[in-house]
């Protein structure tokens, strides 16, 4: 070895690769990053350097550091005098007297790209705005969980807001006021999730042009409630450009009030819309029989989970399904299956090369998981590929 060319520095940072720095100064809160960056010249270039660590570590402002209001000033103080490129950003607990100060913060990067908000509230309809509004330009990933708005006047009038970047937009339990002013002007999402249990019918509105709007939407999730709301719209398919790779419905909407009535049939449709695209399905609950045949069918669906399989509110005479053979299907994941042999073999007949994952019902012991697991093996033998994740 070359001792006069061996790295004598004492600076840590100095023996490992860049990648490995990063993932060290990951593990460091908000208020520790920022001041490990001014340990040094070499730290504060490494940290506020754009290509290494602020594009991987998250900001954190929560609830600790609004306790701590000199931490909280420390921190916009060193990120107002080392402007760099903040990207990330975690924000918990934000309540309105504190939105200032979380605005303070956001102040210091113009290229933010992704924020997970939770369990936070805004005074008013334009203060939620005005917040916005101070990265919409740059956001790419915007996650909302919990959000709420105090003076919720529906005559307020917000800001016009505009996410140009946004490509993946998650929403669970936000106030509707926030869908109906920030989900006005978004047509680049990839991926949509929404899962808020109370809709105006102005939001449901704003949801519906948001589908219509986006073109290359790949990833939809959707509650129960949404997607109740949704495919209860009329003409809800007229419009809709995007092709779909992968959709989950939550909850168990074969039984909500109305579903005979529109919504399955819009959802057939909506089925049908995506047949060429669609290869991934995952239902929380059953979404019955001919929905079922119909995505039996889907030409390039590869994964489908149906959860809650032990509530089958439909009178079916399992032992008599037929199911249409799946050309394309590699594996069926069955959550909470019943004491069932014939609904298993009906399945199993329709993918009889595909991998079937079961986790049957708790309460069913494990002598009755082996008489159902056995009865399937003897009547497919060898060709059914069946994993049970749960025998115990």
């Amino acid at each position: 070895m070359d001792h006069n060319k061996e790295n004598t520095s004492s600076d840590p940072i100095s023996f490992f690769p860049s990648e490995i720095t990063a993932k060290i100064f990951n593990y460091l809160d908000t208020k520790d990053i920022l001041a490990a960056s001014e340990v040094s010249k070499s730290w504060y270039n490494f940290i506020a350097d754009s290509s290494h660590c602020l594009r991987k570590v998250k900001l954190n402002f929560n609830a600790k550091m609004i306790a701590d209001g000199e931490g909280i000033d420390n921190c916009i103080s060193i990120m107002e005098n080392n402007r760099r490129s903040y990207e990330n950003i975690d924000i918990t607990g934000i309540f309105f007297r504190n939105v200032m100060q979380a605005l303070d913060m956001m102040k210091t990067s113009t290229r933010w790209k992704n924020m997970n908000m939770k369990i936070s509230s805004f005074d008013s309809r334009m203060d939620y705005s005005i917040y916005f509004n101070t990265f919409a330009n740059t956001m790419e990933d915007l996650r909302m969980e919990n959000i709420r708005v105090l003076n919720n006047n529906h005559d307020a009038v917000a800001r016009d807001l505009s996410f140009p970047k946004l490509k993946v937009l998650q929403a669970y339990n936000i106030e509707p006021a926030i869908i109906e002013d920030v989900f006005r002007n978004i047509t680049t999402l990839d991926k949509l999730i929404l899962g808020s249990y109370y809709l105006t019918e102005k939001a449901k509105d704003n949801i519906v042009k948001l589908l219509k709007s986006n073109k290359d939407l790949k990833i939809l999730e959707l509650s129960y409630s949404c997607f109740d709301d949704v495919m209860a719209t009329e003409n809800i398919n007229e419009g809709i450009q995007f092709k779909l790779e992968k959709m989950y419905i939550g909850g168990d909407f074969f039984n909500c009030y109305n579903y005979q009535d529109c919504i399955r049939n819009n959802f057939i449709n909506f089925l049908a819309s995506q047949r060429e695209s669609l290869t991934t399905l995952v239902f929380d609950a059953w979404m019955g029989l001919d929905i079922l045949k119909m995505i039996y069918q889907l030409p390039n669906l590869k994964f489908l989970c149906i959860g809650n399989m032990h509530i089958v509110n439909e009178s079916i005479d399992w032992e008599n399904v037929c199911l249409p053979k799946s050309k394309s299907l590699t594996e069926v994941t069955l959550l909470e299956f019943p004491d069932s042999c014939d609904m298993l073999k009906a399945f199993a007949s329709g993918t009889p090369t595909s991998r079937i994952n079961v986790t049957f019902k708790p309460y069913l012991n494990f002598l009755q998981r082996l008489h159902v697991a056995y009865k399937v093996k003897r009547t497919f033998g060898k060709e059914l590929n069946l994993n049970v994740t749960n025998w115990y």
